[in-house]
């Protein structure tokens, strides 16, 4: 697949929505005039014609301009309006490449459904496909989100995959009125998989793993079914880029396994060698999450010797088996939660309060960027600008304050201060 930025022609979410509303329209033999059209849309005529235009020319519509009524019709039937048909298998892997993307918040998201939005309509086909009933307020409040939510997905499900649901007045839920085998493959327009070609540079993070090949075949599968051609130009290839410095090695294979035994909740045991240790130990872990941090895989899981829930670096184990003793998975176990107080990767059980002063020389550079979602920053009248945090351990900003030079002086707390200065000291004493 090429890699390229999206181009000024590429289909936006909008202008599907608004093809597929002139699809509806033509589609049951209607005419169409693109001026009324136009005006009922809120957009200009130009714009309909441009739909109109994409519709015959790239998606082969057999659409013709009648000169009689001053509208356009459809010539033949149609009777679907052509779409990449995504499977559930190819939705799971493009769910890790939502996750990828979100390191950066520039990255143009494809405008397909959420992983989460297709998680949850996949548990609300579970639950009505063995002939349960589904309350939508009950059913919000077991997932944590609104009755809204639960009814767009609903929505969804009925009036875009064509699912047979129906609502009881008598239960106040929705029910399957016929058996449904499985769940409808998901549908993505051709402006949607268009989105994927900058979405594809952001996934270096995962090469090296499983997912990555699943990735790249999910990729192919979706651009060669599209209609029509792409014309890139070798401008076009160099316009996005992703890069990281000191990008970590993947253990694959550990990668693999770990992802296999936290899906049938198993525990695994390896040799895990930490930073300058003379040799590996022997660790039994329930492995809980698989994350991307600073550049490197990592297991989060309950180290039983140590009793905790501990990070461990994929790059340091060896021989990562996975045993045949099940454990449940907390409920109320949580990532987010669990990294909240971490810079990157050190979570810790400490309450600092962090204050670093910033040189005029640095401050736009802090204030550019969000280090912390607990961060808070305040510009100096000298051109200084403070940075407060809060974080659950020392180690990370330590080292994060030292690359910063003489640009950073930790105010608070006094501990930190005074590691730096230690560390200031013995720096100085090696290069004389």
């Amino acid at each position: 697949m090429s890699e390229s930025a999206p181009q000024p022609g590429f289909r936006s979410r909008f202008s599907v929505e608004r093809m597929m509303r002139i699809h509806e329209r033509l589609r049951d033999g209607a005419s169409l005039n693109c001026t009324r059209f136009a005006a009922e849309l809120d957009v200009s005529r130009k714009t309909i014609q441009r739909d109109i235009d994409h519709m015959r020319d790239r998606l082969g519509l057999p659409l013709e301009y009648d000169r009689a009524t001053h509208s356009y019709v459809y010539t033949a039937p149609v009777e679907a309006f052509p779409t990449v048909q995504m499977s559930e298998g190819d939705a799971f892997a493009l769910f890790v490449a939502e996750r990828a993307l979100s390191m950066s918040e520039s990255a143009p998201q494809p405008g397909f459904r959420s992983r989460f939005s297709v998680e949850r309509m996949m548990r609300i086909h579970e639950r009505l496909r063995d002939g349960a009933s589904l309350n939508c307020t009950r059913f919000a409040a077991e997932l944590d989100v609104s009755r809204k939510t639960i009814q767009r997905d609903i929505d969804h499900m009925r009036d875009r995959l064509g699912l047979p649901l129906e609502y009881d007045r008598a239960t106040h839920s929705y029910v399957y009125t016929a058996p449904v085998e499985a769940f409808p493959t998901v549908q993505m327009s051709e402006g949607d998989a268009f989105a994927l070609f900058v979405a594809e540079r952001a996934l270096e993070p995962l090469r090296g793993t499983p997912l990555f090949g699943r990735l790249q075949a999910t990729f192919k599968k979706l651009t060669s079914n599209l209609k029509g051609s792409v014309e890139l130009t070798a401008e076009d290839h160099d316009a996005v880029s992703f890069s990281q410095f000191g990008e970590g090695r993947t253990n694959s294979e550990a990668f693999d396994r770990l992802q296999k035994a936290r899906t049938e909740e198993r525990e695994v045991t390896f040799a895990y060698k930490k930073p300058g240790a003379a040799r590996a130990e022997s660790r039994q872990v329930r492995p809980y999450h698989l994350t991307h941090r600073d550049n490197l895989w990592y297991l989060v899981g309950y180290d039983l010797s140590r009793d905790d829930i501990r990070t461990f670096a994929l790059p340091r184990m060896q021989d990562v088996r996975i045993t045949k003793k099940k454990f449940s998975r907390p409920t109320d176990f949580s990532p987010e939660d669990f990294f909240a107080s971490a810079l990157g990767v050190v979570a810790g059980k400490g309450n600092y309060d962090i204050h670093i002063r910033f040189a005029a020389s640095a401050a736009e550079r802090i204030e550019e960027r969000v280090w912390h979602d607990s961060q808070k920053t305040k510009r100096r009248r000298n051109g200084y600008v403070d940075l407060h945090l809060s974080l659950g351990s020392l180690l990370e900003i330590e080292r994060w304050v030292l690359g910063w030079g003489d640009a950073a002086e930790v105010i608070a707390p006094a501990e930190l201060r005074q590691k730096i200065t230690q560390t200031v000291i013995a720096m100085r004493n090696q290069y004389d």
